[in-house]
């Protein structure tokens, strides 16, 4: 074999290969492109001057304005359990918290709370709380955060949040309150409830079937919660499955009362 016999057997085994390369490249890139065409299509933004400046926000006519019977359905608080909540996540005479270096918080520090109330009293998604409050979705992600590792620094451990079964001094008490609403009822301490919180589905066939409410017909997380006279939570069952009936959760509270 000559040299240039030689020299266009190499050519032939190496154009084949490179070609091949380029045209991978190529079609890579037309696959990227796109994808990125098709997810600038699909992308939608809420901007600033598609809602209204806090101070005409829904949320501020309803704090400054609102009936109580208004203000409860919406913040699943009274006015006076608002401001105690307020006042202890925000101490008076302190600076607004959540703390912030830059700009100020388009909302107040009641808003910050209103926001988290609504975000987790709600099935609420943050495009719906934006409208509401008057702020785009940056912001109210970055709200949540905070007054989520707020919330959870200041009650974590404090008295107003903590769960206790009464003491037999307090049982009595119960029950005499009860006995004076209800002269007929000499044996009742409390009121037992259950409520359904809907969660997001999951690819896992076994925890979502697990998770899932026929009543509900959704995905949710079951929980009791038993209430004394005075209205506040002394037992609890909570974070179980949908699928688990109120009924099912009851079992653990009986035991203990059988049990003294």
């Amino acid at each position: 074999m000559t040299h240039s016999d030689q020299s266009t057997s190499r050519m032939l085994s190496i154009v084949p290969a490179s070609s091949t390369q380029y045209r991978v490249k190529i079609l890579a890139l037309i696959l990227a492109l796109c994808a990125y065409s098709n997810s600038l299509r699909e992308r939608t933004w809420l901007y600033r001057e598609a809602v209204l400046h806090p101070s005409k926000s829904p949320w501020n006519h309803l704090f400054h304005y609102g009936d109580p019977s208004s203000f409860l359905l919406m913040t699943g608080l009274t006015r006076e359990a608002f401001n105690m909540l307020h006042d202890l996540l925000k101490p008076p005479g302190h600076p607004n918290l959540p703390k912030r270096t830059g700009r100020k918080w388009s909302l107040s520090s009641e808003g910050h709370l209103g926001l988290f109330l609504l975000y987790i009293g709600s099935t609420m998604n943050y495009k719906f709380l934006c409208v509401i409050f008057g702020i785009t979705p940056n912001p109210c992600l970055r709200m949540l955060r905070n007054m989520l590792k707020l919330v959870v620094r200041h009650l974590r451990f404090h008295p107003i949040a903590k769960i206790e079964f009464p003491t037999p001094e307090k049982i009595a008490l119960f029950a005499s309150m009860v006995k004076n609403r209800e002269a007929a009822i000499d044996d009742v301490i409390g009121f037992m409830d259950g409520v359904a919180l809907k969660t997001e589905c999951t690819s896992e066939r076994v925890t979502q079937n697990a998770f899932y409410s026929v009543y509900e017909c959704d995905t949710t997380v079951n929980n009791v919660f038993t209430y004394g006279p005075d209205g506040k939570v002394f037992l609890s069952a909570i974070n179980f499955p949908g699928s688990w009936a109120d009924g099912s959760l009851c079992v653990r509270f009986f035991i203990r009362f059988e049990g003294g």
